[in-house]
């Protein structure tokens, strides 16, 4: 298969916590891909919305100063209230994720209220997005959606809540290693729903 794809997990304090922990441990079941959990914070601990404590691989001015995120191929940002304001807060996230969108050969996906960041760097427009309901700040020039599980539009991949997350990170699978992949970890998870 050649090198791995690398995938960064951002967190901030208040992330939605099924959301970023289970996309995590979906996309590491996969073969073929390297899953890192970068803090957007100036340290590696990172407390969930509900409190639940995990430690980052890395922060973020980490791999900012080494090449502004250049070596991942998949940006993916957890929602949450909380969190999704403390990753607006990051500059450094907000700069890869438009040179991220901007390049055609890299993707980003956002969950649940994280979407809301595409709109606010004027990414969204005349784009499709999957949003959580009434977390539509910077998205009135997208076509939203809160009922569809999974939303691709180009290189931006869009989910609208932790009710969807099985299928956004089952997704994410197939988009970084293929449906062969994808299928397995499915089969290994049996899904009953």
């Amino acid at each position: 298969m050649g090198d791995k794809k690398r995938i960064a997990i951002f967190l901030a304090t208040g992330f939605e916590t099924t959301e970023a922990l289970t996309t995590t441990d979906i996309l590491r079941r996969a073969s073929g891909v390297q899953v890192d959990l970068i803090s957007v914070h100036p340290h590696k601990t990172v407390f969930s919305a509900h409190g639940v404590v995990v430690i980052a691989d890395e922060i973020i001015s980490t791999i900012w100063n080494k090449d502004k995120g250049k070596s991942y191929d998949l940006l993916v940002l957890p929602g949450g209230d909380i969190g999704t304001s403390n990753l607006i807060s990051c500059e450094e996230l907000k700069n890869m994720v438009v040179s991220f969108l901007d390049d055609p050969t890299k993707k980003v996906a956002a969950i649940c209220a994280a979407p809301q960041i595409i709109g606010l760097l004027k990414k969204a427009d005349n784009r499709e997005i999957a949003v959580y309901p009434n977390r539509l700040n910077w998205l009135e020039n997208s076509v939203t959606y809160h009922d569809r599980p999974l939303v691709i539009s180009d290189n931006l991949i869009t989910s609208p809540s932790m009710g969807s997350v099985f299928k956004f990170a089952l997704s994410l699978v197939e988009l970084m290693v293929g449906k062969k992949e994808r299928i397995r970890i499915e089969d290994d998870l049996v899904i009953l729903f």
